[in-house]
């Protein structure tokens, strides 16, 4: 339970909007190649059949999805095709010795974005989620999901 809670405040401590001047992806744009890498320092990849790129920008979209999907069975997620995006570049060095062996504990892959720039072109709003619907590589469709009910209708809607 204790090391949860430091889980939980380390990644709130660590998500904050990016502020970077990289211009946003939109509706139409091809999804970006990233070079990152996971909480398991294995290489971030996006599949060629992502369906759901979900992006967490601060500390209150990260605790929401976090929620969300530590609540769904591994089977559930498997055939929506998701990858989760996580940009932790303010993660202070302490707090990570709390919050990585929490992260290693998820049964789903996070890209984490290191470096402010990493992810600074997938568009958020604060406090919100950012749910990108994927076809054939290509964003369709850009959400923003501000509540966990918000968040559950967009990626349930996704077959």
């Amino acid at each position: 339970m204790k090391s949860s809670l430091y889980f939980t405040a380390a990644l709130i401590a660590a998500l904050s909007v990016n502020t970077a001047a990289a211009e946003p992806l939109k509706v139409g744009d091809t999804l970006p190649k990233l070079t990152l890498t996971d909480q398991f320092d294995k290489a971030g990849i996006v599949p060629s059949n992502t369906k759901i790129v979900v992006f967490m920008a601060d500390r209150t979209a990260g605790q929401m999805i976090v929620d969300y999907l530590d609540s769904k069975n591994p089977a559930w997620l498997t055939p929506k095709h998701v990858v989760v995006l996580s940009d932790i570049h303010n993660m202070p060095a302490m707090m990570k010795l709390f919050a990585f062996p929490q992260l290693r504990s998820k049964y789903y892959p996070m890209i984490l974005g290191r470096e402010e720039a990493d992810l600074a072109m997938f568009p958020h709003q604060k406090t919100c989620a950012t749910v990108l619907t994927i076809q054939t590589s290509n964003i369709s469709a850009i959400q923003y999901a501000c509540n966990e009910k918000e968040l559950a209708s967009q990626m349930d809607a996704i077959k």
